[in-house]
């Protein structure tokens, strides 16, 4: 039997999700917003374990970037992902709403670094 993919959630993919709580607060309750955060970590690690190899992330292939992995939540939002399969690693990189721009994203997260 073949064994789960171990996910590191990455401190890009804690930056981010910070970023997204911040705007969801300003549409849901605190409580709301505290279950919707904890569901996102748990269903991308669940999801990922069970099926780590994911199609490219659509709108990065447009542009040449093949090796970022994309999974869609809850009808809002996406989470973007790294797969190592010789180490048996996924890598997440970041949450994001599903509207938002992984491409903006990425250049905006690497202008902070």
């Amino acid at each position: 039997m073949k064994q789960p993919v171990n996910v590191e959630i990455t401190e890009t993919a804690f930056q981010t999700l910070r970023q997204l709580k911040a705007y969801m607060s300003l549409f849901i309750t605190p409580d709301q917003l505290n279950l919707l955060m904890t569901s996102l970590v748990q269903q991308t690690q669940q999801l990922i374990e069970e099926v780590p190899c994911r199609p490219a992330c659509p709108e990065l292939s447009l542009i040449g970037i093949q090796d970022y992995r994309q999974l869609n939540l809850l009808e809002n939002y996406k989470v973007l992902y790294r797969l190592d399969l010789q180490a048996n690693k996924a890598f997440i990189i970041a949450f994001m709403r599903q509207k938002q721009s992984a491409q903006k994203l990425l250049v905006d997260l690497a202008l902070m670094q």
